[in-house]
């Protein structure tokens, strides 16, 4: 089956973007990868060292732009000939390459029964063409965070103008009956907002770690503190974050 990945960046470092491509590019040789600037930064020499696509896009991860950040994502992924796409954040590691690739709709670390965390996500391009020929994307509700955003995000997010891609995305499967799945090679956790409104700029997973308490025999802490992947349990792990990213 043909990969493609989509790596969406704005903030984040050029030396994070780098890390996360080259560890993707040691397992992944001949797989598309697609690099979208959502308004910020230029990745200047690494769509051409790393041989990846290169989209210069306007800022849309922004509430008043509502779901066209994805309308985006699976546009530009599908005029590639990918079978599956993921979406991978700069600070997902891709140690190995999946074992198995689910006929699911959509895929990854699922929390509860229908929160796939957003570090990595699959999909395949049969849901990717019914996201774009829906139109749901362009719907002026996701406008509106309380159209898709439930209680839980809402306890967590206090900004009015944030746009969850996480969120947006779980409404939409559900409105489009898609498939879900838990994948046990992908494992990606998510680093709640209290915190990162706190923490100083060059934070790092080990003060994330103590600050919350996780116990150093944790799953956790050994893969994103000690970054020890024991047997390589996991292809794809999410987040790790270099302590220079800016």
């Amino acid at each position: 089956m043909k990969i493609t990945f989509v790596i969406t960046f704005a903030y984040e470092s050029l030396e994070q973007l780098e890390w996360c491509i080259s560890h993707l590019r040691k397992s992944y040789h001949e797989a598309n990868v697609i690099l979208i600037s959502d308004g910020h930064r230029d990745p200047m020499y690494l769509p051409e060292k790393y041989n990846t696509i290169f989209i210069a896009g306007q800022k849309l991860k922004i509430i008043s732009c509502g779901a066209l950040w994805w309308k985006r994502f699976f546009t530009e992924a599908l005029k590639t000939n990918a079978d599956i796409i993921f979406k991978i954040d700069p600070d997902t590691k891709i140690w190995r390459r999946l074992n198995y690739l689910p006929s699911s709709d959509f895929f990854g670390m699922l929390e509860g029964t229908a929160y796939i965390q957003g570090g990595c996500q699959g999909f395949n391009r049969k849901f990717a063409e019914k996201i774009i020929e829906s139109k749901i994307t362009e719907e002026e509700n996701y406008k509106n965070q309380d159209f898709w955003g439930n209680p839980d995000f809402k306890a967590c997010n206090p900004d009015p103008n944030y746009f969850s891609t996480d969120w947006s995305m779980i409404h939409m499967a559900k409105r489009l009956n898609a498939t879900l799945e838990k994948h046990p090679e992908i494992y990606s956790r998510w680093v709640p907002f209290d915190f990162l409104r706190k923490a100083p700029a060059n934070w790092t997973m080990q003060q994330f770690a103590e600050d919350y308490q996780i116990p150093k025999e944790s799953e956790f802490w050994k893969i994103f503190v000690d970054e020890n992947n024991q047997d390589l349990k996991y292809a794809i792990t999410h987040p790790h974050k270099l302590n220079d990213t800016i």
